[in-house]
């Protein structure tokens, strides 16, 4: 793939690699803004973006983005220069290889926050819908979603590693469900009022909601 394939707007993350060669865990949100030549490009962070400010030159990174046709793509490379504008901070970044395609994205997620329902499976292998050991569907609020997860704020406390089935309604009035497994649990607070946040694996989704679900993140990663 050519770097001039790349969409200006296209939405980035990219994470900071060490010189032993691992990531530091912090992944920075940033915006495709050009291509300066087949090996040099500028990408984005908003002002407000934290951290991201404090990178010096020469430090190295892996970027991360969803191309329409080529799918989830990374390439490495290096700030070589970065300026500051009144709402972006610029960063000139020297490629030193070639695009990989990811096959699996453990780490890529789409900020969106939109409608959700869920409710909590005492029984994973559950066939019955009727069965008493179903809740109900409760109200949560999505904030992220990536193409094998999820992230959902909801009300009530619930046990980390339990099951639960997720109905989305994305921009287009499309539901899409998911059935899922909780694999994290934070309490925060929101407004004074106590919330908990679930990190979520996907562990099955029909294929038409899958579909559903990869049209929904290819449109949104143009900012």
């Amino acid at each position: 793939m050519d770097v001039k394939e790349i969409i200006v707007g296209t939405k980035l993350e990219f994470e900071v690699i060490t010189n032993s060669g691992s990531t530091i865990s912090k992944t920075y949100n940033s915006c495709f803004i050009k291509a300066i030549s087949n090996m040099e490009v500028i990408i984005a962070c908003l002002g407000e973006e934290s951290g991201a400010k404090n990178l010096p030159l020469g430090t190295k990174i892996r970027v991360v983005f969803s191309h329409e046709i080529h799918g989830l793509l990374s390439f490495t490379g290096i700030i070589i220069n970065k300026e500051k504008n009144e709402t972006q901070r610029l960063f000139q970044v020297r490629i030193d290889d070639h695009f990989t395609k990811i096959q699996r994205r453990k780490y890529f997620r789409l900020d969106s926050y939109l409608e959700a329902e869920y409710r909590l499976i005492e029984n994973a292998n559950i066939s019955n819908e009727k069965n008493n050991d179903v809740l109900q569907y409760r109200k949560a609020q999505l904030k992220n979603i990536s193409y094998n997860g999820a992230l959902i704020l909801i009300d009530e406390h619930v046990h980390k590693n339990s099951t639960i089935d997720l109905i989305l309604l994305l921009t287009d009035q499309t539901d899409i469900k998911m059935r899922c497994s909780i694999i994290k649990i934070s309490e925060i607070e929101v407004r004074g009022m106590k919330k908990y946040e679930l990190n979520l694996s996907l562990i099955n989704m029909n294929q038409c909601d899958k579909e559903s679900l990869k049209k929904f993140i290819t449109r949104s990663v143009t900012c």
